[in-house]
């Protein structure tokens, strides 16, 4: 049996890697076996901000809703029940997005009872 030499796959991978770290500072962007410590736990934070981003969005569209609301002196809370109590299904970014981009139909939703 032949024996193969894996020195051009390795060498591929080893510059992948390294490409992907370019803008790591001193030897986290050079040295490859620092490179592949910070690639990994790179991967593992953006995992975790993948999960952390969501509930922070929501709480980001709650503040602005509830500062433009609070100009026509309602709450976020009392917006969502009146809402609901007239049937109107209308998740909270879509409503920030209201808020921020079209004040009369916000202003509309504001006086629904």
């Amino acid at each position: 049996m032949t024996r193969i030499k894996g020195g051009v796959i390795l060498h591929k991978r080893h510059k992948k890697i390294i490409k992907q770290n370019k803008t790591f500072k001193g030897s986290h962007s050079r040295l490859f076996k620092v490179v592949n410590q910070q690639y990994i736990r790179s991967l593992h934070y953006s995992f975790g901000s993948r999960r952390k981003r969501k509930p922070y969005n929501k709480r980001i569209w709650i503040q602005q809703i509830n500062g433009e609301s609070r100009k026509s002196n309602f709450k976020y809370n009392k917006i969502k029940t009146n809402l609901q109590k007239a049937k109107i299904k209308i998740n909270t970014k879509i409503l920030s997005k209201i808020c921020i981009k079209d004040k009369n139909t916000f202003n509309y939703l504001l006086n629904i009872k």
